[in-house]
């Protein structure tokens, strides 16, 4: 629910696009059916906004794409 309303605000506030979020690692508490679903929003919403996600998990770097920066 977190996730959806964070996304629906953003959409909110820049009904045209072009808005910013930031996500810290918004997927750990999901199971993987639901982290499945959550990235489609994820990517959804990227093509509208500029989205920066933080995670350590390596299995969202193929699945969400975009430019990636790993630090090690």
């Amino acid at each position: 629910v977190s996730l959806a309303f964070r996304l629906a605000v953003l959409d909110h506030l820049f009904p045209a696009g072009g808005g910013v979020i930031v996500f810290d690692d918004p997927l750990a508490d999901m199971d993987n059916e639901r982290a499945k679903q959550a990235c489609t929003l994820i990517k959804e919403c990227a093509k509208r906004h500029q989205v920066i996600f933080l995670t350590c998990h390596e299995e969202y770097l193929n699945t969400l794409g975009g430019n990636i920066i790993q630090f090690t």
